[in-house]
């Protein structure tokens, strides 16, 4: 089946794939480390390794990564910390996203009950 898809669309696909799963990494983690350092006070690799059941070398590579992207900053031996940029990640897929898609459905709500009481819409039926 592979072999039958045109070489470019194939890898624009697969390169997408690995886009989308480097972003989901990148949120999990940015998460975790916040969470973390709530919790604990500060944020390491060893309860990284623990909390998502993966080796030190696992999280070690995805931090040197999100390093690199500017989500985190760490030094040997030191804690992991969260930039501005990995907090607002975690800010708009943590609560803050949750606050804004609540808001979104409550004036929705609000809006088609103005809606019925002014007689704009009927219900159907009515």
């Amino acid at each position: 089946m592979i072999a039958a898809m045109p070489g470019r669309q194939a890898t624009t696909r697969h390169q997408r794939t690995r886009d989308d799963h480097a972003t989901e990494i990148a949120e999990d983690y940015c998460e975790a480390i916040a969470e973390l350092a709530d919790d604990a006070g500060d944020c390491r690799v060893v309860d990284l390794a623990a909390g998502f059941g993966v080796s030190h070398v696992t999280v070690v590579r995805t931090i040197k990564r999100l390093e690199r992207d500017g989500y985190v900053s760490t030094a040997p031996y030191k804690p992991v910390r969260l930039t501005p940029k990995g907090r607002r990640l975690v800010g708009w897929f943590g609560l803050d996203r949750a606050r804004w898609v609540l808001g979104a459905v409550v004036l929705g709500v609000v809006v088609f009950g103005v809606l019925l009481a002014c007689d704009v819409i009927r219900p159907r039926g009515g």
